[in-house]
């Protein structure tokens, strides 16, 4: 208004001047203008009327102004946008400022000396003196540039020239390195030129030119080694897409540039190694690209698309499914969603897939990114290992699939330990046979050059990592590289790719059969490639792998040597004293233990248990100086705890001190060392039953404590042992030459072996000493009975060795002769029993109380007791396990009719109980027990009616004609089930959660076999109380474990819809985003909701809906874990603000001011239906929340200027807070979409 006016007030004085006067006053008063305050004449001078005697003065004020946009830009430009004809001036002003700058960088660059190799990377201060303020002056004006445009945008102006827009894409693309400043301002200007472009199309003949222009600067950034992935290059191309589609005409121009391969190379390369920006760019510009094609006569024929008139729907549509898949898997990250992409990944790599091979491997690369979760790693990177990838016309994008992120995921090492499966002999790694499978089918199903190329590839990768990696994943890689050259004939390859053989083959520091197997593998890859040149050092990389190979595979025997270091004890003992121990370094250990050896044969009868005892002491604290070496501690055990040693110690002190320390530190080795567990338990069961005072001898080596010992902490083979373990099974069946490389050859006997020995030796104990046997029991037991109650189901400290342990102890000749001492234990395994809620401890404990009842029949009275009691809710899972013991008594050699008499009247009872756990037991029990009455013709229950009909119905139920696995694998016969080989590998560990025998029946064998080959057998008057039997009933697998996941049918036409998550952030930058929520009207309320879970979901659906923000009562509650667990990440990406109560009505008094309406979702009589015409929510909208219980107060309903409620069907009264505040959002964005 004070601008008009003030252009009132000059005419009304110019009104005044004479009017011959006029055009010199004019002319006066444009030199006149000097300041800002200027620029009201200046527009008034510009308003005349054009004449040519004012052409002079309207020069003059664009001088002016020309000298005051370097002073007052912005003031300059407000007042360039008030007249079409001043815009126009102001855009060539910066323009040609633009130019003339440019220039000037331009010359002072090409009179720096060497300017054309500059680098680019050097620091700023490095730059000719001048030069940065020369950028810096061209920054600034490609700045002013933009300003100027959008104020002519807005007036409906398109002043850009074709030679400025060269220029600014020559500053873009050309300068890219090394300016990053004025590239960034040129990009902007050049998006908001290309944006107005599409808003206001020109004429066919600029937009061709412009096309032109963008795709010559393309290919300069290409070509110029420009990284592919640069956001600039896909923003050119997508800007000329773009144009393609305003215009109508030049089809030839836009499909030249589809029928080269490059360009739908460089789209992969950018899909493959882009940012987030550039995948959307490139998504964007292939969808656009496939659907001009489809509308198009255009025939593709590149390596990585093929469009004819037959498939140029199927490709189409194939495209945009490939498209989805790339934005669920890389851009989405949803493990859900990716799950359920497994028929589309089998559509691109199947048969039929119409499109190249390329395009999966352009997925598939991204998405096994560390980038990404490893939840979709893992998914995509198992699906690989079952596919097929071969392509050998995309060779080189397989390599780098297997380079960048298929190789680095293969060699994490938590796969394969994950995935160990089976006994020791039998051992494998099931992840480690899938990666072995791919490679053998990857490189048996290419062409010769392909495959040569693969495996440069991989074994130059395993050169580089090996010494970071886990040794038994690159084991797996070579014996499936291995597998597939062994059918070819020899290949030339390149000599890095055996230096590279030979590199991993002498990799220091591997497992010792892992390192011995990758020789093997490397020595048998070597055979099958060779180099073709002349090239000596190739040989002698690979000359060590030979010997190694030769040297395991011919085995030297491992006897003693004829002629030891030492002879005799003496002679050892004199050494060691006259080196102060150096002689037992190094290999002179090894062959103190051969010295010692020599103890069974030695005829010496009076044998120094001093010099004994000295020897031991120098041997072990050896053993401990050299770390512990594994072929010494396979061989100590034998000598520390010989017979002959241990009958010795009751002679010396020393000695039995010796022997204790040994026994006390040796057993801590079974934590980390799980090899010596066997040697040690054979040893010392060998000890206890070969000596002459077996009592004696269980005190001296504290048998008590190492048996509490191991059932507490059971000796268990660390992962990495069980990968060697079955690196030694591979390598033994690797070839007859490696056949006997076996885990014997490097660690002795199987651990198993060592439980076998373990559990022989307690079963033994009550022989050797019942007080001894029953003290340890007690000891057993203590913890049990003292544990916490109630007990949880899993316990950490609870271990099926422990009771296994206790039920062999039971059998205490003691608990045969004193029914007294047998009541009381029955008593305290009874209770054991009521407390225990794991059924594999529970079977264990039922078989206890059989066992104690087998020896006192008398004690059946405290089961019947049991039966009786009427009180079937207060402990019914105790109750179903004295069915069971019930049963299985009278089921055995015991059992007769005058119990089951007593017994029968109360199972019938139980089979009606209402406790679906005591009525399932008890019908499950009586076939069995009707079975055995029939059998030994018990008149009293098989003339019993209603016993009769009972079974009649039973019998006629699905679950007992077709037992439950669980069933038949705690079936248990008291008579022929009593023994070792089920105790320790029964069927009974298949019960959930199951668990893997320790034990076999065929180890008990090995054990005795061991026995027969000692050197001096052994021989012993103890007997076991508990016989070993015949190999146990096999578990049934239950219904729901182990079952192999169906292998999904590949659908080759279209694929069922996927499942997606919002997408939305993918249309746009989070700038965009932030704007459209900015502009957004919708506010919501919660601060009445108190509860944080209720919160965290308000904030999850408000954010999702568009909500511009919520206020909440307090933003802590932000912080708390409910609320995190439910909103996610939803408060991040919108504001979340404090709205005290107290506040409420002064923030909506002063919100409606700004036009905004209270709108309430609550019940009242006056609140209008959601969803009905009438209910209209404006588009200035503030939701209010009421609280969880009271709903809302009536000083906030009061304040309301609409109220709402959803309709219902239902009888429940009302919806939970987040529920009904999403319910109205959505129909908030439906009625304003």
């Amino acid at each position: 208004m004070q601008h008009s006016t003030s252009e009132n007030g000059l005419d009304r004085l110019f009104a005044r001047v004479p009017l011959e006067e006029q055009a010199a006053a004019l002319e006066e008063l444009a030199t006149s203008l000097r300041t800002e305050n200027d620029l009201t004449v200046a527009s008034w001078l510009l308003s005349r009327p054009a004449t040519a005697a004012l052409e002079g003065c309207r020069h003059a004020v664009y001088q002016f102004l020309g000298l005051l946009l370097r002073e007052k830009p912005l003031s300059v430009v407000a007042f360039c946008a008030t007249s079409p004809e001043v815009s126009q001036w102001a855009l060539q002003a910066a323009a040609t400022d633009l130019k003339q700058k440019h220039k000037s960088l331009v010359t002072l660059v090409e009179a720096s000396e060497g300017s054309e190799d500059h680098d680019f990377d050097h620091d700023v201060d490095r730059y000719r003196a001048g030069e940065q303020q020369a950028i810096d002056g061209v920054a600034d004006s490609i700045s002013m540039l933009d300003i100027v445009h959008e104020r002519s945008t807005k007036n409906g102006q398109l002043a850009l020239d074709i030679s400025l827009l060269d220029l600014l894409l020559q500053i873009y693309c050309t300068w890219l390195k090394r300016y990053e400043a004025m590239s960034s301002n040129a990009g902007i200007v050049l998006r908001k030129w290309m944006d107005a472009v599409a808003q206001h199309p020109t004429n066919q003949e600029t937009l061709q030119e412009v096309q032109e222009r963008l795709w010559h600067y393309l290919g300069i950034m290409c070509i110029g080694g420009v990284r592919s992935d640069s956001t600039k290059v896909f923003r050119l191309w997508w800007y000329s897409l773009n144009i393609q589609t305003i215009s109508n005409e030049n089809n030839e121009f836009r499909s030249r540039h589809f029928l080269s391969d490059t360009s739908w190379s460089t789209l992969q390369d950018g899909l493959l190694i882009g940012d987030t920006e550039v995948r959307r760019n490139v998504l964007r510009i292939l969808r656009m690209s496939i659907d001009f094609l489809a509308r198009s006569d255009v025939v593709v024929d590149c390596q990585n698309l093929q469009i004819t008139e037959s498939n140029r729907a199927r490709v189409a549509r194939s495209m945009e499914r490939f498209c989805t898949v790339f934005e669920t898997i890389v851009m989405g990250r949803y493990i859900n969603q990716v799950r359920e992409l497994e028929l589309d990944l089998a559509q691109l790599a199947g048969p039929t897939a119409v499109l190249p091979r390329s395009w999966l491997l352009t997925v598939l690369q991204p998405a096994m990114s560390n980038k990404m979760q490893d939840s979709i790693r893992n998914f995509i990177g198992n699906w690989i290992l079952d596919a097929d990838l071969s392509a050998p016309e995309h060779g080189s994008k397989l390599d780098g699939l297997l380079r960048e992120t298929l190789l680095p995921w293969i060699t994490r090492g938590a796969s394969y330990v994950n995935t160990i499966r089976g006994t020791t002999d039998d051992l494998i790694s099931t992840h480690g046979q899938r990666v072995s499978a791919f490679f053998r089918r990857l490189l048996k199903e290419m062409g010769d050059r392909t495959q040569r190329s693969h495996i440069t590839t991989i074994v130059n990768y395993l050169a580089k990592v090996r010494h970071n990696t886990m040794a038994f994943a690159i084991v797996c890689i070579l014996h499936g590289v291995q597998q597939a050259v062994s059918d070819w004939a020899p290949q030339a390859i390149v000599a890095d790719t055996l230096y590279a053989l030979g590199d991993i083959a002498s990799t220091p520091g591997l497992p010792e059969v892992q390192r011995d197997l990758i020789v093997v593998l490397c020595r048998e890859i070597s055979t099958k490639l060779f180099f073709p040149g002349r090239d000596d050092r190739v040989k002698l990389k690979l000359e060590p792998v030979q010997e190694h190979y030769r040297r395991l595979v011919e085995p030297s025997p491992k006897s003693r040597p004829e002629s030891p270091q030492w002879r005799t004890l003496d002679d050892l003992q004199h050494d060691i004293d006259l080196t102060r121990s150096n002689c037992l370094k190094g290999s002179g250990l090894l062959d103190a233990c051969a010295c010692l050896g020599t103890i069974p044969s030695s005829e010496d009868a009076a044998l120094s248990a001093t010099k004994l005892a000295k020897i031991f002491d120098s041997v072990w604290e050896q053993v401990e100086i050299q770390d512990y070496p594994k072929v010494v501690l396979l061989e100590v055990p034998a000598l520390f705890l010989h017979p002959r040693s241990i009958g010795l110690t009751s002679q010396d002190e020393s000695l039995r001190d010796q022997v204790v320390f040994f026994v006390r530190e040796y057993h801590k080795l079974f934590a980390g060392r799980i090899y010596t567990w066997t040697p040690f338990m054979v040893s010392l069961r060998r000890a206890v039953l070969s000596t002459k005072d077996p009592s004696d001898t269980l005190n001296t080596m504290n048998i008590s404590d190492i048996v509490d010992y191991v059932v507490r902490s059971p000796p268990t083979a660390k992962p990495e042992f069980q990968l060697d373990a079955a690196a030694a099974n591979t390598l033994s069946s690797f070839s007859p030459a490696t056949s006997h490389l076996t885990y014997e050859h490097y660690y002795g006997s199987h651990e198993e072996v060592g439980w076998a020995a373990f559990f022989d030796l307690v079963a033994h104990l009550d022989s050797a000493d019942t007080d001894y046997s029953l003290h340890l029991l007690d000891k057993l037991l203590e913890p049990w009975i003292k544990q916490r109650i109630p007990a949880v189901i899993v316990n950490q400290w609870k271990t099926t060795e422990w009771l296994q342990t206790v039920l062999i102890l039971l059998e205490s000749s003691q608990l045969v002769h004193s029914v007294d001492l047998a009541g009381k234990y029955a008593q305290t395994i009874m209770y054991l029993l009521s407390v225990e809620p794991l059924p594999r401890y529970r079977f264990l404990l039922e078989w206890m109380l059989c066992r104690l009842i087998i020896k006192h029949k008398l004690l059946i009275d405290l089961v019947i007791d049991v039966l009786s009691s009427i009180d079937h809710h207060g402990n019914p899972k105790y109750l179903a396990s004295i069915v069971k013991v019930a049963i299985s008594i009278i089921c055995s050699s015991i059992g007769d009719e005058t119990m089951a008499t007593r017994v029968i009247p109360r199972l019938a009872g139980l089979a009606a109980s209402s406790k679906i756990i005591i009525r399932h037991e008890a019908q499950w029990a009586l076939p069995a027990f009707w079975k055995h009455a029939e059998l030994n013709d018990w008149k009293t229950v098989l003339d019993n009616h209603v016993v009769r009909g009972l079974m009649d119905y039973i019998h006629s139920l699905e679950r007992t004609i077709v037992p439950a696995p669980e069933r038949e694998n705690s079936r248990f016969d008291l008579d022929h089930d009593h023994t070792l080989a089920t105790l320790l590998s029964g069927s009974y560990l298949g019960l959930e959660p199951t668990v893997m025998p320790r034990v076999e029946e065929q180890d008990f064998s090995k054990l005795f076999e061991l026995d027969g080959h000692a050197v001096n057998k052994v021989e012993t008057s103890l007997c076991r109380n508990m016989p070993v039997g015949n190999k146990p009933r096999a578990r049934v697998a239950t219904a729901y474990s182990d079952v192999p996941k169906e292998k999904k049918a590949v659908n080759t036409e279209d694929i069922v819809a996927l499942q997606t998550k919002g997408t939305s952030y993918l249309g746009g930058t989070v700038e965009d985003l932030r704007k459209k929520r900015v502009g957004s009207g919708l506010l919501v309320v919660g601060s009445l909701v108190d509860n944080p879970y209720n919160l965290g979901g308000l904030s999850r659906v408000s954010e999702i809906f568009g909500a511009a923000a919520l206020y909440v009562a307090n933003t802590k509650v932000l912080t708390h874990k409910d609320f995190e667990s439910v909103a996610v990440s939803s408060h991040m990406h919108f504001d979340v603000k404090d709205l005290p109560v107290a506040e409420m009505v002064d923030f909506f008094s002063s919100k409606r001011l700004e036009g905004y309406c209270i709108v309430g979702i609550e019940q009242t009589d006056r609140s209008k239906l959601l969803g009905q015409k009438q209910t209209i929510l404006p588009e200035k909208t503030i939701l209010v929340l009421g609280a969880e219980r009271e709903g809302m107060p009536a000083e906030i309903l009061a304040v309301c200027d609409l109220l709402v409620e959803i309709p219902q069907k239902g009888s429940t009264r009302s919806l939970n807070v987040q529920t009904a505040a999403a319910c109205v959002l959505f129909d908030y964005c439906r009625q304003h979409q």
